[in-house]
């Protein structure tokens, strides 16, 4: 795979730009390859966490109060 490197010219002195796998901009993350894997999975792993406090802490639900728990953590 061909890596371009990309700068800028400042009367100067060049400054090179880093190159990253992952950036995260307005809440998303973004890879290199456009691919949404990493942002997939930390919504996941949000949701599991969201899951796992209210299983702990509530032993008896009904669907209604569960749904709105869910949506306020």
């Amino acid at each position: 795979m061909i890596e371009n490197k990309y700068y800028v010219t400042d009367e100067s002195e060049s400054r090179y730009f880093e190159r990253v796998e992952n950036m995260k901009d307005l809440g998303v993350i973004f890879d290199s390859r456009l691919d949404f894997q990493a942002h997939i999975h930390e919504k996941v792993n949000k949701a599991y966490i969201v899951l796992g406090v209210i299983k702990r802490n509530f032993m008896q639900l009904n669907r209604e109060t569960f749904v709105n728990l869910y949506k306020v953590i």
